[in-house]
């Protein structure tokens, strides 16, 4: 079955396709942010809003949200829904 993962702003990600959540604002994530726009790569689902998790996939995509890495975690614990 697969679990949907709610980003926020009505942004859904498939639970089985993520491999890592991670806080933005460290240099090495803002490199992979860079690196994955240039190469096409990057899905923004934060609606002009400041970047708060970035969420690497397994087919190479970098997930942008504005919703705070703890907050994803509760949210992917509880079935994937928002409180």
């Amino acid at each position: 079955m697969m679990l949907l993962l709610h980003l926020g702003y009505q942004n859904y990600i498939n639970t089985d396709r993520i491999t890592t959540v991670l806080k933005s604002g460290s240099a090495p994530i803002t490199n992979a942010i860079h690196e994955a726009r240039r190469d096409g790569r990057l899905i923004d689902c934060t609606f002009g809003r400041r970047t708060r998790s970035v969420i690497f996939t397994d087919s190479g995509h970098v997930v942008l949200s504005a919703t705070l890495p703890e907050s994803l975690g509760e949210r992917w614990e509880n079935g994937g829904k928002k409180k």
